[in-house]
């Protein structure tokens, strides 16, 4: 019987990355406790440095499963820089307001092609919601 698709958090490949380590246990024991094929466990572990750095150093959800990032990071650091600094000066701030901000300073970075999209919400957020979501809101 073939094995259903898994996807694994961060936070459960810093789990195992972490048992793997400290525990002693083999590598086909961790792999059966997690119900993941030894193939999965050597990927993990091939990628740990990564996967600790983004553990420590992520702000958004460890219980996330994929992670995705932005295909420009200068556009995605300046735009976050201008929320939080929109953020402490109490500017009240709404899906279409980072979209246009992020196509403005897209063009002043010098990407002419580039569309910014909020996926899976609507325009009418309030600024506390997008204060606790900005990570899940451009990368979900």
């Amino acid at each position: 019987m073939e094995r259903k698709r898994k996807a694994l958090t961060l936070e459960t490949k810093y789990e195992i990355i972490n048992e793997f380590e400290k525990s002693g246990k083999s590598k086909i024991e961790i792999a059966k406790h997690y119900d993941i094929p030894k193939s999965i466990l050597s990927g993990i572990l091939n990628k740990k440095d990564k996967i600790i750095e983004e553990f420590h150093l992520s702000t958004s959800s460890p219980k996330r499963k994929r992670q995705r990032y932005g295909k420009q990071e200068d556009v995605d650091e300046a735009l976050f820089q201008w929320f939080q600094a929109a953020r402490q000066s109490n500017i009240p701030l709404n899906g279409i307001i980072l979209q246009k901000k992020a196509d403005d300073l897209a063009l002043k970075l010098g990407h002419n092609d580039f569309r910014y999209v909020i996926h899976n919400i609507k325009h009418d957020l309030s600024s506390e919601f997008l204060v606790k979501n900005y990570h899940f809101l451009f990368y979900s």
